[in-house]
């Protein structure tokens, strides 16, 4: 059955991953619906990691676009509503359908306790000049972080390792560790792991038995095919030097 709420909400995020990506950034979409943002954008520098709730809010009918910084959830029986707290995102991504276009608001540039903001799409008739946001200044989701291009990374994925990700992907729900799978597999990792604070995020490389390492992992994750025991190796204890990291029986 169709529920009107959440079908404009996954317009919102079908047009959000469709807009980024033609700007070269990677929607990572989590498993669980219960976390406080609704994807991660993996910037083109294949380091930054934006945490983005996503909205689907009309005009108002005087040429502007009112977002409120509240979250809404609901049950069988009615649609509930709270304030959203601000520490746990990066950024708004809010679509339009009546100018059919994605606006990218960071949380670092709003007001200190702000309860919403407006996007006006005109100027105001009575030519006010401060504290105006015009909504032509937030269509570029390039300023939500660094969009230094890397280059293309194709993992080549066997199912193997398709394997080891389901694996890993478990284990870390087991830790409280929320995973969110990219839309690509043209990156230098895996998946996104969000920490219980959500704050603290990590990209993670899988493999199975081994993995090759690369300069834009903060955590490696080795299955074993015999023993099914998962490693998990630090990125910052890798050295350069080290091309292929791969599973020791002894720690398993």
């Amino acid at each position: 059955m169709s529920h009107q709420t959440k079908d404009k909400g996954d317009l919102a995020v079908l047009m959000a991953i469709a807009d980024l990506r033609k700007h070269g950034i990677i929607a990572c979409l989590p498993i669980s619906e219960h976390l406080p943002f609704d994807m991660i954008a993996i910037m083109p520098d294949m380091t930054t990691l934006v945490r983005l709730q996503v909205k689907y809010r009309k005009t108002n009918g005087v040429g502007t676009i009112s977002i409120p910084f509240r979250s809404n959830y609901y049950d069988s029986k009615k649609i509930y509503s709270k304030h959203v707290d601000l520490s746990h995102l990066d950024g708004y991504a809010v679509y339009s359908p009546e100018t059919n276009q994605m606006y990218y608001i960071r949380i670092d540039e709003l007001l200190k306790d702000a309860k919403a903001i407006t996007l006006r799409l005109n100027p105001p008739k009575n030519y006010q000049k401060t504290r105006i946001w015009y909504a032509e200044n937030f269509i570029n989701p390039s300023r939500l972080g660094n969009d230094n291009f890397v280059a293309n990374f194709d993992k080549n994925i066997c199912q193997s390792d398709e394997k080891a990700v389901d694996f890993v992907m478990l284990d870390l729900i087991k830790q409280n560790i929320q995973p969110l799978i990219p839309r690509s597999t043209h990156l230098p990792f895996h998946l996104v792991g969000v920490c219980e604070d959500m704050k603290t995020r990590h990209r993670y490389c899988i493999g199975m038995d081994e993995v090759a390492t690369n300069p834009y992992v903060d955590i490696y994750a080795i299955c074993s095919s015999e023993t099914g025991g998962i490693q998990y190796i630090l990125a910052n204890t890798v050295t350069q030097a080290v091309k292929k990291l791969v599973f020791v029986k002894e720690w398993g």
